[in-house]
């Protein structure tokens, strides 16, 4: 399956990685090519895939709150998928999530 990123972070990240897929650098306001995926986890309509990446020098993760509420997860191969990238700010803890979006 294919899918794009759109960095919506209002910073650069590097060493980024979504599920098993290297990224590398991406710059802020810019998107990734289509990147190949055998297949991409949703749970309950939500992506759900890992991710991690450096901004300023500081590693972020994504929250991995798939199954916490006992929801079910399944993966996805319909192509091809959009999403936001962008950085969940709370009290405690900052975090990487994918917004699905449309084609821009």
């Amino acid at each position: 399956m294919k899918v794009k990123i759109y960095n919506y972070t209002r910073k650069n990240i590097d060493s980024l990685i979504v599920g098993k897929v290297y990224i590398g650098h991406l710059a802020k306001d810019s998107a990734t090519s289509f990147l190949s995926f055998t297949e991409f986890c949703f749970d309950s309509g939500l992506p759900c895939e890992s991710m991690s990446g450096k901004i300023d020098g500081i590693k972020l993760t994504d929250l991995s709150w798939s199954g916490f509420c006992g929801t079910f997860s399944e993966p996805m191969g319909l192509e091809p998928f959009f999403f936001d990238l962008r950085i969940r700010e709370t009290a405690y803890l900052d975090y990487l999530e994918l917004i699905r979006t449309k084609e821009k």
